[in-house]
């Protein structure tokens, strides 16, 4: 499978094995749209931050080494977790 259609890939190498192809069709939306009005609704657990936050921001690093990402949630705390996820991830 090619990394770059099927971004859940990253998700499975770094140990989140629940991943499946509706996150990488996810992770693409939010992540190539180039829109500003965004959404992915899905129930509590369905591992949306994990896909569009954590394997979302390094399958976009991959092919955009030279770009940079501002993580935004509710609170700092739930972004610094976020960062310290994609951090552990390397």
């Amino acid at each position: 499978m090619d990394i770059a259609q099927h971004p859940h890939i990253i998700g499975h190498i770094i140990g989140k094995s629940k991943l499946t192809d509706i996150h990488s069709e996810w992770i693409k939306w939010i992540w190539c749209a180039g829109s500003d009005t965004l959404a992915i609704m899905a129930h509590r657990g369905s591992y949306k931050t994990t896909a569009i936050d954590l394997v979302g921001t390094i399958w976009w690093l991959l092919f955009n080494p030279s770009d940079r990402v501002f993580i935004i949630r509710k609170t700092f705390t739930d972004a610094a977790k976020v960062t310290s996820a994609i951090a552990a991830a390397f």
